[in-house]
Order: structure tokens, then C-alpha cells, then sequence
């Protein structure tokens, strides 16, 4: 008998579109300390591409990272 149960694989639906605006409006309309948002791209159903273009023509200037996203 095993003393640890099998690791859990949990499957998490990518986030979308929707999802992004959300957490930038939120995070930029509602707080005037914030500065930057980041977010890891792996978590979304974009390419990195697709937000990074997007996000400048929302106004969004943007660095892209290894894995991270940040828009200011």
C-alpha cells in the first residue's frame, strides 16, 4: 500500500479572452497604485502573439517575457 496518494492531475480550461480583460480592467481601472499587470501565457488559449498585438491596440504597452506577459 502506498503512502501517498497518486498526484492529482488537474485540468484546468485555459482562460480566454474575457478572462484577460476582466483581470487588466480590474486591475487598471479600479487601482491607481497598480503599474503593471503579469500574467503567465501558458494559462491562456492566445498565442503569445495574439495578446501582445491585441493588448497594443487597446492602448497596453507590453513586454514579453520567457513565459510571462506584462502590460503597463
Amino acid at each position: 500500500m502506498n503512502k501517498l496518494s497518486t498526484k492529482p492531475n488537474p485540468d484546468f480550461p485555459l482562460k480566454s479572452w474575457e478572462d484577460l480583460d476582466r483581470l487588466l480592467q480590474a486591475n487598471f481601472k479600479f487601482s491607481k497604485l497598480t503599474q503593471s499587470v503579469s500574467i503567465d501565457i501558458a494559462d491562456y488559449d492566445m498565442t503569445v502573439e495574439e495578446v501582445k498585438n491585441e493588448a497594443i491596440k487597446a492602448g497596453y504597452k507590453v513586454d514579453v517575457g520567457s513565459k510571462k506577459i506584462t502590460f503597463y
